[in-house]
């Protein structure tokens, strides 16, 4: 298993604000996937793989569009 990533490591690797990726773990943001994350009680984490398959999908729905 690879490396599990903060909420603001993960907003930093995104290149995103963690607002953003608030919205983006919550599925808000139309048009793009939930990003799958595990929550240990109040904290956020996320996989480095889930990072990588995040992005491969993002890049399926805009190649759509």
């Amino acid at each position: 298993m690879r490396n599990l990533l903060s909420f603001s490591e993960t907003a930093q690797k995104l290149r995103v604000s963690k607002a953003q990726l608030s919205k983006i773990i919550n599925g808000k943001v139309p048009g793009l996937p939930r990003l799958k994350v595990a929550r240990v009680g109040r904290r956020v984490v996320v996989r480095e793989e889930a990072i990588d398959e995040f992005v491969q999908e993002v890049e399926i729905c805009s190649a759509g569009r």
